[in-house]
């Protein structure tokens, strides 16, 4: 920007070639950022986006590798986003933003799709603009971003090399996320979490089986380590074993290693197994969904002596277990997810981070065995 502001050009040049170096080194080619954060993806298009619109003002050349990666990131971002308002999000979110004109920017992701609408060649929501949108371009340009094509996601979107599969029912008022990517990016992935083979689960845009979220970084090393380990995140917990080694707040050491992913798509259903493997434990996890209301969890391990299967719900919402059964209640006590597990279930608390910052009470579930487990879900129409 300061090339823009200047007038001088060889500070433009060189920014843009950076940024365009940079584009594939951090992300992948299908459109997911190495980082396994979608906020700081989010965040990266939000930067891309706005120099878009700088340069455009000023009659340069777009270089065609932006509009090849920014086409795939918001591919993927859209993917994640539900049609309730729901968003699948895995790894760190500090809700970090560059641009927020009036200061009510809410829905970051929504926004950045928004931003990336104007530029490329597809409108990826299709909800009223955010205000930030209108300061930034001209009447014509908006009138061209409503002329655009909306794109709308497929009800399996798989990402082999970024690592993450989305999965909508045939009415779309489910949404899963299955994460099987890499632990984060370079050396010290410093905004990925323990969360291999991790489960998160939304009906009409409610949150059921959720990811613990981030809370803070300023925080006791204990409580930053809480919220990015594996039990924390709903996959197998290996007691006294963590996916990862977590040296610092942004450091890890020792990490796992995600391999064998497989997706099997039919018209009654799609099935995605994949196997992580750490510290002398190998963990299969298979999820088999009807594109209706069922999902069913099968998780194989080796090499552990004692283990757990782990769901966390989302605050406000509670448990009850009989015998192999375990209901989840809303707060009207209204049965919204029946889980038949093969194994004894205990029941815990737990936190959540829903937004940076904030912590809240909730309730976990840890199905307890050793080598093999299997859970059933089955989402009740009342969870509406």
């Amino acid at each position: 920007m300061a090339g823009l502001f200047f007038d001088y050009g060889a500070w433009t040049s060189l920014s843009v070639k950076i940024l365009s170096e940079e584009l594939p080194k951090q992300n992948y080619e299908d459109g997911v950022n190495k980082e396994m954060s979608l906020h700081y993806q989010s965040f990266a298009m939000e930067a891309y986006g706005i120099l878009w619109l700088a340069l455009q003002k000023n009659n340069i050349k777009i270089p065609d590798s932006w509009k090849s990666y920014l086409g795939s990131m918001s591919q993927y971002l859209a993917d994640c986003c539900g049609d309730y308002g729901e968003v699948i999000a895995f790894g760190d979110n500090d809700e970090g933003k560059i641009l927020d004109l009036q200061g009510k920017i809410q829905d970051h992701y929504r926004y950045v799709l928004q931003l990336m609408g104007t530029v490329l060649n597809f409108r990826y929501t299709d909800l009223p603009f955010v205000e930030n949108i209108s300061w930034l371009i001209t009447k014509k340009q908006e009138t061209d971003y409503r002329k655009k094509r909306l794109y709308k996601p497929e009800l399996v979107c798989s990402y082999p090399k970024g690592g993450y599969t989305l999965i909508r029912s045939m009415d779309r008022k489910v949404l899963i996320g299955m994460d099987h990517a890499e632990l984060g990016f370079g050396s010290i992935a410093a905004h990925g979490h323990a969360d291999a083979l991790s489960i998160q689960l939304y009906y009409c845009g409610k949150p059921i089986l959720v990811d613990s979220g981030t809370y803070n970084y300023h925080v006791p090393k204990n409580t930053r380590d809480l919220f990015r380990s594996t039990k924390a995140h709903n996959t197998v917990c290996v007691e006294g074993i963590e996916q990862a080694e977590m040296l610092g707040p942004f450091l890890w050491g020792k990490r796992y290693k995600v391999e064998n992913v497989v997706l099997e798509e039919k018209s009654g259903g799609v099935m995605i197994e994949a196997t992580v493997s750490y510290a002398g434990i190998c963990h299969t996890r298979k999820a088999s969904f009807d594109f209706n209301r069922r999902l069913i969890i099968e998780d194989y391990v080796d090499g552990a002596d004692k283990a757990h299967q782990v769901w966390h719900v989302a605050p406000g919402l509670d448990m009850q277990c009989a015998d192999n059964r375990t209901d989840v209640l809303d707060a009207d006590f209204n049965c919204i997810l029946t889980m038949i597990t093969d194994k004894q279930v205990e029941l815990s608390d737990s936190y959540i981070s829903h937004c940076y910052g904030n912590k809240t009470p909730a309730k976990v579930c840890l199905q307890v065995g050793k080598e093999n487990f299997r859970c059933s879900l089955n989402i009740k129409n009342s969870a509406i």
